[in-house]
């Protein structure tokens, strides 16, 4: 299948999931433009991320547990006090959503 029918189906899943409350809706499309065009991963800051959907900082670690527990995302750690990197999940059977093709 190709990215945009996965993409498309993967935020009627999102819109559709009646346990996933809005903000976490919100951090998973935030952090699903700040994916990287090689390797499909992302580690935005979360200030960054808070000032780009309005929210405090402390709400987005309640969201992304949300998102961890739904099945929609999956993070891993670097080191101490590293960076954190996200991998968004897609709609068929929650598998890693394809890497977009770079400009």
């Amino acid at each position: 299948m190709d990215e945009p029918y996965i993409l498309a189906e993967t935020f009627k899943a999102l819109c559709r999931d009646k346990k996933l409350s809005h903000g976490a809706f919100r951090l998973w499309h935030a952090l699903y433009h700040h994916r990287d065009h090689e390797e499909g991963l992302c580690c935005p800051g979360q200030r960054t991320i808070s000032k780009e959907i309005g929210c405090d900082v402390h709400s987005l670690q309640d969201w992304t547990d949300e998102l961890v527990q739904r099945r929609w995302l999956r993070f891993h750690r670097t080191g101490r006090n590293g960076k954190t990197f996200y991998v968004l999940l897609d709609s068929t059977d929650h598998e890693p959503l394809p890497l977009r093709k770079s400009d």
